[in-house]
Parts: structure tokens; C-alpha cells; sequence
């Protein structure tokens, strides 16, 4: 998944973020891939405020990222470099689409 200058609000933490709190415009791009499927799980939760259903593989992942703001940027080191955690992509249906 590949997004170029997505323009976003910079909040700088998480408590401010999620108190609405002063923002910064920024643009951020980035590049994920995704690759080598390992294990896949199905998953459905049917409970009345959570449903969905979905198929998921854990895979490898490498990203490179980017943000640009009025008197600051920053520049992630390449993709080749990433080391991963847990990575994981699927198929997800919820809402009116959940059978």
C-alpha cells in the first residue's frame, strides 16, 4: 500500500490527539509490503455490538515512512531495514455485510 503526501493533522501525542486538542497541518506519506503468507485464521464474532467476520494472514512486512510539517521533517530509515513484530492482512466484512 503505497499513499504519498496524504495530508493529516499533527497532534503530537496521543492524549491531545484524543482530546481534540492543537494540531499541526502535515503530510505524511508511506509504503507498506506486505509478503510470504504464513498462517491464516478465520475469525467471527457475532456478538450484537462487535460483528464481524473475516479471513487474516500473518505474513512479513516491511514500511518506509515520511512526514513533512511547517519547520520539521522526518524520513524513516529505508524499507530494506524494517524489522518485523507482527504483521498481519485480510478480508474483513462487518456492518450490513456481515453474514
Amino acid at each position: 500500500m503505497r499513499v504519498t503526501d496524504l495530508e493529516t493533522d499533527d497532534y503530537g501525542d496521543l492524549c491531545n490527539a484524543l482530546s481534540d486538542g492543537e494540531e499541526v497541518e502535515a503530510d505524511v506519506s508511506f509504503d507498506v509490503r506486505w509478503s510470504n503468507p504464513m498462517e491464516k485464521a478465520r475469525i467471527r464474532n457475532a456478538a450484537a455490538d462487535q460483528r464481524f467476520t473475516g479471513l487474516f494472514s500473518k505474513t512479513n512486512a516491511t514500511v518506509e515512512w515520511s512526514a513533512e510539517e511547517e519547520g520539521f521533517e522526518f524520513q524513516s530509515d529505508p524499507a530494506s531495514t524494517s524489522t518485523v513484530v507482527w504483521a498481519e492482512v485480510g478480508e474483513e466484512r462487518n456492518g450490513v455485510f456481515f453474514s
